[in-house]
């Protein structure tokens, strides 16, 4: 619906004006026109009254003398004035002694005459005179007009005159004023210019003012948002500690699950309850204990990640989401590092208080696939944790908690294996298929726990790499196997070499060079003696960094093994830029080499390529005399495996080595479990 134009206000004001000016200005016209009559009346009579007088004396002296023609005369000259239209002369006996009309040859209504008496001096006659009050007032209309066309005239002028100055004076800097806060309201501008001309009058003190309403109103609204924005926030976070409250922890949990359903991740909930925080409070005060929840707030946070979200849930609980873990053994992993932060005792104020804490870690999806079962279930863990001891972790699901315990109790005893004599090596033979004979073999890593027995590597092996144990273990392993090649040479054996894996870890570590160079020179061998086997995996991370180490290995002399060739991506790209001298072929492939057409097929191209490379072949998992056949057929010039021989201790392999004999006794072999 349009807006209805406003009316201007000086049009307003004009108006107004004008009308009150005219009110004004005809009653005072109007009083000014009446007494402009009654004194134009009252001259009249007046001027009449001289002529009479002047003619006074001549009609007593006709009357007198009984001379008619005198006094027709004299009459006569009375009518030579335009507002006498008749004169007689009328005696006491009511006889006209003479009497004179104007010859104007227009009959006036007897209404527009006015009779009036004047006494003759010495006599008993009377001068009847008949006024044309036509002609007496047509003078004073004509005043009367040129009056009213005068004040006409005037008024227009004064109302374009008041027009002009309301327009200038008033209605342009009103719209100007308004144009200005419209602008104010787009937000174009913040405050009201000082109109020129109008700085010390009304306009201008409302200028003013305006604009310290709007500097107010300006103020309101900041301190409106900023209260509805702390309005907002004290619903989502926390007073005490600022992380996020409960309610809001929720909702965020919510939708980091739906995210992580969509992009296949497996977040963990870890609930931390503080340990006996209620004696803290009953002992130092509610003052200190909201001090060491601050305290234990940035503790908490500094120890976090950027893919961990924090919230206190309660008092004393608090909640954290870890969105991005590589296995349920990194969570138990982040909850222990985390009652390490928190068992350090805490200054608050000239106290130090030490604390403890209970964690409950429900895992995403196996342990809960919504929020509140998620929350739920980790809240149960808690609990178990401050029943079974406190200061400690529990995981929802038993069996996982006996996983992740064991887990952690192996890492814990691989810690101080390599010094209590706990880990040996075996060695495994390479086989030359063409020399039928024994040229080499792989140092494997075994470990005897003094509880647990025999840990499979399959088991330790990745326990180690997740917790970077695997680089002094592998300096051990890298050290023992260089020393029993040592050892072998001096048998007689020169060029027996000696695989010894390496993995991505090791790889990346800065010193892994010199640490290879190390103890070559240490235990005096020759570098093409030893072959350090790395997987495809171990360089996928970062190709350029894997190639430039490989090749500083390589430039030692070392030879380098390609093992597991064809579980990977197998890229041909890292046949060409990688400095290799072997591939191994997985065992995988080997299996059913003899009965699978496209298995054999595979491995007959792995051969057939690695030979257009000028690289030797090693076959993985040879367990049958048909597979050894089939390999040797394709001119694969090395095979490992049980039909050769299984992974023997040292001295065992010496047996093998000197008499040139497979050993397959099972006195021989080592138990793997």
């Amino acid at each position: 619906m349009p807006i209805a134009r406003p009316k201007q206000l000086a049009t307003r004001l004009l108006r107004q004006s004008l009308v009150i000016i005219w009110l004004t200005i005809i009653a005072l016209l109007s009083l000014d026109i009446m007494i402009d009559y009654k004194t134009h009346r009252s001259d009249t009579l007046s001027q009449i009254q001289r002529q009479v007088t002047l003619i006074n004396q001549s009609l007593a002296s006709a009357l007198a003398d009984n001379n008619t023609l005198l006094a027709q005369q004299t009459l006569q000259k009375l009518l030579s004035d335009p507002r006498i239209y008749r004169a007689q002369i009328q005696r006491a006996s009511s006889k006209n002694f003479g009497s004179t009309l104007r010859q104007s040859g227009v009959n006036i209504d007897g209404q527009l005459l006015k009779a009036i008496e004047f006494p003759i001096t010495s006599s008993n006659a009377t001068l009847l005179l008949d006024i044309d009050m036509q002609v007496a007032g047509y003078s004073f209309f004509k005043r009367s007009v040129a009056m009213v066309i005068i004040t006409i005239l005037a008024v227009s002028l004064i109302a374009g005159l008041l027009y002009l100055l309301f327009e200038r004076r008033l209605t342009h800097p009103l719209n100007t004023l308004i144009r200005k806060i419209n602008k104010i309201d787009a937000g174009k501008v913040t405050s009201l210019p000082v109109i020129k001309g109008h700085e010390n009058d009304e306009i201008g003190r409302w200028i003013d003012t305006t604009n310290q309403l709007l500097e107010s109103v300006k103020d309101i609204r900041s301190k409106e948002s900023e209260a509805k924005a702390n309005a907002s926030r004290l619903r989502r976070f926390d007073e005490l500690t600022d992380l996020p409250n409960r309610q809001y922890f929720h909702a965020q949990l919510r939708q980091r699950i739906n995210l992580a359903k969509n992009l296949g991740q497996k977040p963990a909930l870890l609930v931390f309850g503080m340990d006996g925080f209620s004696a803290i409070n009953a002992r130092y005060g509610n003052a200190i204990g909201d001090k060491l929840l601050m305290a234990v707030t940035k503790r908490l946070t500094n120890y976090r990640g950027q893919s961990q979200f924090i919230s206190r849930i309660s008092g004393d609980q608090f909640a954290l989401l870890c969105e991005h873990i590589n296995n349920s053994y990194d969570a138990g992993q982040l909850a222990q590092s985390l009652l390490h932060a928190l068992s350090r005792p805490f200054g608050i104020g000239d106290q130090r208080i030490q604390i403890s804490a209970s964690v409950g870690i429900a895992l995403y999806p196996q342990d809960g696939k919504t929020a509140e079962l998620l929350m739920a279930n980790a809240d149960k863990a808690m609990l178990q944790a401050k029943k079974e001891g406190r200061n400690q972790f529990q995981y929802y699901l038993a069996s996982t908690d006996a996983k992740m315990r064991r887990r952690k109790a192996l890492e814990d005893a691989l810690r101080i294996a390599p010094k209590t004599q706990q880990l040996s090596l075996v060695y495994q033979p390479q086989f030359c298929l063409e020399e039928s004979k024994v040229t080499g073999a792989e140092a494997l890593l075994r470990w005897k726990h003094p509880d647990y027995g025999m840990v499979s590597p399959v088991e330790f092996i990745p326990i180690a790499e997740d917790s970077n144990l695997i680089i002094p273990i592998g300096a051990w392993v890298l050290q023992n196997a260089c020393q029993q090649l040592a050892h072998w040479h001096s048998k007689g054996e020169k060029n027996f070499q000696v695989a010894v894996n390496l993995s991505a870890v090791q790889l990346k570590q800065p010193s892994i060079v010199r640490m290879i160079e190390n103890a070559v020179e240490e235990h005096n061998i020759n570098p093409s003696t030893l072959i350090l086997e790395i997987t495809e995996t171990a360089v996928i991370d970062n190709i350029d960094a894997s190639v430039s180490t490989l090749e500083e290995i390589h430039e030692l002399g070392v030879k380098i093994a390609l093992d597991d060739f064809g579980t990977g991506y197998s890229s041909l790209n890292y046949l060409k830029r990688l400095p290799l001298n072997k591939i191994k072929i997985d065992k995988s492939f080997i299996d059913d080499v003899t009965e699978k057409k496209r298995d054999g097929m595979i491995v007959q191209s792995i051969i057939q390529l690695a030979h257009n490379l000028e690289l030797s072949v090693v076959a993985e998992g040879v367990e049958s005399f048909a597979q050894h056949e089939f390999l040797r057929n394709l001119n694969c010039k090395e095979g490992q495996g049980y039909f050769y021989s299984p992974p023997l201790k040292s001295a065992e392999f010496e047996n093998l080595i000197f008499d040139n004999e497979f050993i397959t006794t099972e006195e021989a072999s080592v138990e793997l479990e």
